[in-house]
């Protein structure tokens, strides 16, 4: 009766006895007939399970071998025991679950779902986990078709463990911004960017303090072009304490003598993580835009003087006015107490309250990780779009970043495109290269050997 009304959708409602004509008809009606026939629709839709004959025996035969679920098929034939602490300890565990197992041709059911012996599981969560989708999707598959006990924990550490499933897994999540620290004079730090437009190539130099920008047209991309026309700006603004650039050409070895020569801290930012480097990037997307709307050399310097003598969001100065405390005359009519010098106030102030304002809306779609690895640590890291298996061999000075060997090669990676190896997997690791702790070069493009 029971597995008619699952074609059914049912609701209960109380009736008081009182209220029935015929109260009890279904404990008091008895058939006249000896022989009740079998509903046949109902057992050929519990024993139609897609597999073949000879996978059925086998199912059988296993299930007929595992203690556990040949104990819960005599419960199934002669009755559960009316209490838990009744049963055999090592099927307690089905005992709440008892009055949704079935037993149909010496195979157990529980809610359609086969129950599989312990013998045949690996190679279950094996065929589940075929298809290398993710952990939801997978309990799905199980879900609608096997069962046994703790077969969820079982299906989350095959997918953790699965390598494939670990070299292909999407982008780490971004994590809560590090903001630069506020230098307290201009020129004081600057950041640099290349910027390639229409076959040309520029040196794009911004100042942290005042957000004033250079855009100079270089000759070659080379260490030796870009150093000297840092020379050329040095010779009107000082040497900046600390740059921040890309790695190339500013981790080559030329720019860190040059650097070294002229007492200048060079911070590169981290591989495939421009991010870092964030304030030249924004200038090179600025200098861009001036391109681009721009016909000729007098349009580009006068949109250049037209960015140095206006405000920039949320502050009260322009980057003219942080830098030489005093406006830029331009074609603009304006009064003549304008021109004159004046300290600029609360500029830090200013600065810390639009960076806290800048840091609020990146957080919001970001979450800190607090990724603390260690030296021999065995890790996946993002390599040309893919995840690639390494090992870290020290940290690196920057924040959030380390050194990682694969191959022979060492790369130097931010956390975000870092994720711990799980060890548990039957990965081969003979083609692994030891750590040694060796004196590293560092290229152009930020690869160290």
């Amino acid at each position: 009766m029971r597995l008619k009304l699952l074609n059914y959708d049912i609701i209960l409602e109380h009736a008081p006895g009182k209220t029935i004509v015929l109260a009890d008809y279904l404990s008091r009606y008895m058939s006249k007939s000896e022989k009740v026939s079998e509903d046949q629709s109902i057992t050929e839709s519990i024993l139609s399970i897609n597999v073949t004959d000879a996978r059925k025996i086998e199912l059988q035969q296993e299930t007929n071998n595992d203690e556990i679920l040949k104990q819960i098929k005599e419960y199934c034939k002669f009755g559960w025991p009316n209490n838990k602490d009744k049963c055999d300890p090592s099927t307690r565990y089905f005992y709440r679950l008892r009055s949704d197992i079935l037993l149909e041709d010496e195979i157990l059911f529980y809610k359609q779902r086969i129950i599989i012996p312990k013998s045949m599981r690996k190679e279950i969560l094996h065929q589940l986990h075929k298809p290398h989708f993710g952990i939801n999707k997978t309990l799905k598959r199980a879900q609608n078709s096997v069962f046994w006990p703790n077969i969820s924990n079982e299906i989350e550490q095959t997918v953790s463990n699965c390598i494939i499933c670990q070299e292909n897994a999407p982008k780490i999540q971004k994590e809560p911004l590090l903001p630069h620290d506020i230098p307290n004079e201009p020129f004081k730090k600057i950041a640099c960017g290349i910027l390639d437009f229409k076959s040309k190539s520029f040196l794009v130099v911004v100042d942290f303090y005042s957000k004033w920008i250079e855009l100079v047209k270089l000759k070659g991309k080379t260490a030796h072009h870009v150093n000297t026309e840092l020379l050329r700006l040095f010779a009107t603004f000082g040497y900046p304490h600390i740059i921040i650039a890309d790695n190339m050409p500013m981790g080559s070895y030329e720019t860190k003598q040059f650097a070294k020569k002229h007492d200048i801290e060079i911070i590169t930012s981290s591989p495939n993580f421009p991010q870092s480097n964030g304030m030249a990037e924004k200038a090179v997307g600025i200098c861009k835009n001036i391109l681009r709307k721009s016909e000729n050399e007098e349009d580009i310097l006068r949109a250049l003087l037209a960015y140095r003598t206006t405000p920039t969001k949320n502050m009260s100065y322009s980057p003219a006015q942080l830098i030489q405390n005093r406006n830029l005359r331009t074609e603009l009519p304006m009064h003549i107490d304008k021109f004159r010098p004046e300290l600029c106030i609360d500029v830090e102030k200013q600065q810390q309250a639009k960076q806290k304002i800048c840091k609020s809306y990146y957080d919001k779609c970001a979450k800190p990780r607090n990724l603390d690895l260690k030296n021999e640590q065995s890790v996946l890291f993002r390599n040309n779009d893919k995840w690639q298996h390494g090992n870290v061999v020290d940290k690196h000075d920057t924040p959030r970043s380390y050194v990682v060997r694969s191959n022979g090669r060492d790369y130097r990676r931010n956390t975000r495109h870092i994720r711990i190896f799980n060890e548990n997997t039957n990965q081969d690791k003979t083609n692994q290269t030891p750590i040694a702790h060796v004196h590293r070069k560092c290229t152009r493009s930020g690869r160290t050997y």
